[in-house]
């Protein structure tokens, strides 16, 4: 098994730290998905960014699966699926 690195700079500008471990250990699974649920709750506006910019770009070859109700944490995403009535709807351009 090939050991992941992971820059975990970024995250530890945050001064959430268990959110932050939970992050990096999440980034260094071996899991083909990463599943978050809010991963940037409680961030404002910009740190939010950071946090998601950092999760994407540390992704490699799996593939992130953000819940959030952050409309910019959705603009970050390549497909975006909103909860309607029930059902999940990709959303278009």
């Amino acid at each position: 098994m090939a050991r992941r690195q992971l820059d975990v700079t970024a995250l530890f500008h945050f001064s959430c730290v268990p959110l932050t471990i939970s992050l990096a250990r999440i980034l260094l699974s071996d899991a083909p998905i990463a599943l978050l649920d809010e991963p940037a709750e409680g961030f404002d506006e910009e740190a939010a960014a950071r946090v998601v910019a950092t999760l994407c770009a540390s992704a490699g070859d799996r593939a992130p699966v953000i819940a959030t109700h952050r409309t910019s944490d959705a603009a970050a995403m390549d497909r975006v699926f909103d909860l309607v009535d029930g059902h999940l709807v990709e959303r278009t351009a």
